[in-house]
């Protein structure tokens, strides 16, 4: 998932993982601030993830809640520092973990 806000906390980027995990469509969020809600409600923690391409960084894991009101866990990082883009004051790349967590594919 790939998702980057301005900073007006509109989104700018929100790609087609995220459409994908939570159902909601790129046309749908970007120029609005409806992914930063969506993203900073739910239980968050935080977890060791080691190996990254990235290297060795902490990751948040955050509860979402999809478009048909399912929930999801996902691990998500902090990346404008790594990736400083104009116009793109946060972004944020994750992956979601429901499934590895549960054994599904």
């Amino acid at each position: 998932m790939l998702i980057a806000f301005d900073n007006q906390h509109r989104t700018v980027a929100w790609n087609r993982e995220c459409e994908r995990v939570t159902a909601y469509l790129a046309k749908e969020m970007i120029g609005k601030s409806d992914a930063s809600r969506l993203l900073s409600g739910g239980k968050r923690e935080s977890i060791r993830h080691d190996g990254s391409p990235l290297g060795d960084r902490s990751v948040e894991a955050r509860t979402i809640t999809c478009k048909d009101g399912s929930e999801r866990r996902i691990a998500i990082f902090e990346m404008a520092q790594d990736l400083p883009l104009i116009g793109w004051v946060q972004c944020l790349v994750g992956g979601d973990l429901s499934n590895r967590e549960t054994g599904q594919q």
